[in-house]
């Protein structure tokens, strides 16, 4: 009698995939006495068949599943009571590392042997034998019985290749790709030698294949057309064949990534069966390129990687070390500009902030003069002298910081700014009529303080922070971030970081949409490329993003982003350039990175960050797409006032 949870739907729906081997198919049938068994209840030796393919396969040497919870299990009296079918539908075979395997003959009810010697158990899978290396136990040799029969069925060849294919977690896919032998037809077995397994329990498949394919990029950047149809540039990657075919192949492979296929790009040949598709290696032919043609987007996106990768079907196996080829899609707005420029005639400006307090921006201008000062931009555009400080180190760039609120001892657009000498922060008032060039003198900072940040999030006590840059862009030594107390006054060593250069800052909530930032303090090496997380108790964790960032803001709501266009030609004649709040209107709450395009081989861009769960994807806004090279960007900073585009 069946279960009463066994539904005959739900038998019927598992007995259609059900596959006997011909010289059963007329003599066997399944029995009709299947039971559901506990797992807790199974037989410590139990003989193991797959129900998809039921007589295949040959039998598991151990009862790897015992205590599983995530196979259904199925037990016939009438096969005796060591017999159990389980509804396995992707598994081949299976062996723990740390058992020795003990092979089994499987029997069927009325006797005889189900499986016999060298055999093929499908139309292209080979029986696998995994033999534990007794001196390492995390490595184990896998003989491959009966490849040669396997290889005749499938392709009438005496010779092809044989790969190995494991998985760590049934539920987990697709299989990871092993290594592929090569078998010339002379041998019955083949070993593959040493697989080194991480955790113990490993499954294993075994492919045969009449050819190996493997896939290669050739362009990675596709570029979307504008909203005329121009500008558009394809990307494209090539499948290559190890072997000539004499006739056409069907190569398959899967498409995922951010951009989506018949969205974002398309032109890819076959017919699209969810995230599948095909492309064909005419016959005599070894290779075949595959263009990818972005579509028009009106909207910013992240830069969206499209993935090609190799599936294993077909009789094609697939290289592991050119399984999958990325390209990106990247946006194009066409030949209109997409920033507005709202100054021009800037003296040497190095850096921009909003002031609050008078509604405008702030400009550190003439650094490289002997009469540095701060400018003041209205919002008619006009540039005025803002303070009559001029003590500053000529030649220094002075990092500025307005204040947002008024607490902790300071009002809102009272200005931070490095003052040129080691360790130095000087103080300007709202209004900009007093002023203290040494409010602060960490003495133990041999470098000069290359970024000012206000906590804004409370996990740092809204304390002020600071970080110091080396002058000395190509020696690796320690920087520092620091902590002020603003009502003492009192500097606090929060981290020392071994690297060449620190610059910029940003305090982070302990969100988890900031994934491994969440809580943490950014700051960023334009020179090593590094983007490094410090957390409140000091330990640091560095990131390779591509980014050479030298400003990190955070995307605030309904705010144009206002960014210096330095003009190293001719730096008195730079630029404040504005980019509308509408483009950043899908990132709110994201970082926005500044990378000024100052060190090689980089250039002048806005990066957009973003933690998708599993990464940080990034969209990079380039400023050479619109400007002319060597134009750079010195700092940027969010404001939500609206400066109008004046004429270049």
């Amino acid at each position: 009698m069946k279960s009463d949870w066994l539904s005959s739907s739900f038998l019927t729906v598992l007995f259609v995939s059900v596959f006997l081997p011909p010289a059963y198919a007329a003599t066997t049938s399944l029995p009709g006495d299947l039971q559901f068994v506990a797992p807790a209840s199974l037989p410590t030796h139990a003989t193991w068949f797959s129900l998809q393919g039921w007589g295949k396969y040959p039998p598991s040497p151990v009862n790897w599943c015992a205590g599983r919870t995530d196979v259904v299990y199925y037990h016939s009296p009438s096969y005796s009571s060591n017999n159990i079918v389980i509804d396995d539908t992707s598994v081949d075979y299976l062996q723990e590392v740390s058992t020795t395997p003990q092979l089994a003959t499987a029997t069927l009810g009325g006797g005889g042997a189900m499986f016999g010697p060298l055999v093929s158990y499908s139309s292209n899978d080979f029986w696998l034998q995994p033999i534990p290396d007794t001196n390492h136990v995390d490595q184990v040799s896998i003989i491959a019985h009966g490849v040669t029969n396997g290889l005749w069925q499938l392709n009438q060849s005496t010779q092809g290749f044989c790969q190995l294919l494991t998985k760590t977690n049934l539920d987990h896919s697709p299989w990871s790709l092993g290594p592929i032998l090569f078998d010339d037809g002379t041998a019955k077995d083949l070993v593959f030698s040493d697989v080194v397994q991480a955790p113990p329990e490993t499954f294993f498949r075994g492919v045969v294949g009449t050819n190996v394919a493997s896939i290669v990029p050739l362009s990675t950047l596709a570029i979307e057309p504008d909203a005329s149809g121009n500008g558009a540039q394809n990307a494209s990657f090539q499948i290559f064949l190890q072997s000539q075919n004499i006739q056409d192949v069907t190569v398959v492979y899967q498409m995922s990534g951010t951009a989506n296929p018949g969205v974002d790009y398309s032109n890819f040949p076959g017919t699209l069966s969810g995230a599948l598709s095909t492309v064909t290696v005419p016959a005599f032919q070894q290779s075949v390129v595959v263009n990818v043609q972005p579509l028009h987007d009106p909207k910013i996106d992240f830069d969206e990687p499209a993935i090609f990768t190799l599936v294993v079907t077909n009789g094609i196996l697939v290289d592991p070390t050119a399984p999958s080829a990325t390209l990106t899609i990247s946006d194009n707005f066409g030949l209109t500009n997409i920033f507005d420029i709202v100054a021009t005639n800037i003296p040497n400006p190095v850096g921009i902030d909003y002031n609050s307090a008078n509604q405008s921006l702030i400009l550190p201008i003439n650094y490289v003069n002997n009469d540095p000062n701060f400018g003041i931009l209205h919002t008619n555009g006009a540039l005025t002298n803002w303070s009559g400080l001029r003590a500053i180190n000529p030649g220094r760039e002075p990092r500025i910081f307005t204040v947002k609120t008024t607490s902790n001892g300071l009002t809102a657009g009272d200005l931070l700014f490095g003052n040129g000498e080691p360790g130095g922060i000087g103080w300007l008032s709202a209004n900009g009529a007093v002023s203290n060039l040494n409010w602060i003198t960490i003495t133990n900072e041999p470098n000069l303080i290359e970024g000012i940040y206000i906590d804004q999030t409370g996990i740092w006590s809204n304390d002020v922070l600071a970080v110091s840059g080396s002058d000395d862009s190509l020696s690796e030594t320690n920087l520092n971030v620091w902590r002020i107390h603003t009502r003492t006054n009192a500097p606090q060593l929060a981290a020392s970081i071994p690297t060449s250069h620190l610059e910029g800052l940003l305090t982070l909530s302990n969100d988890t949409r900031y994934g491994p930032w969440a809580g943490k303090l950014l700051t960023a090496d334009e020179n090593e490329h590094s983007v490094l997380a410090v957390d409140i108790h000091g330990a640091f964790t560095t990131h390779f993003l591509s980014i050479n960032a030298d400003t990190i803001r955070l995307i605030p709501t309904n705010q144009d982003l206002y960014c210096i266009d330095f003009r190293p030609t001719d730096p008195d004649h730079s630029q404040v350039i504005r980019l509308s709040r509408n483009y950043f209107a899908p990132f709110t709450g994201d970082i926005l990175m500044v990378q000024a395009g100052e060190v090689p081989p980089d250039f002048p861009a806005l990066v957009i960050v973003h933690w998708n769960g599993a990464w940080f994807e990034t969209h990079t806004i380039s400023l050479n797409d619109y400007f002319p090279a060597p134009d750079f960007f010195e700092k940027a900073a969010f404001a939500p006032m609206i400066l109008g585009p004046v004429s270049p």
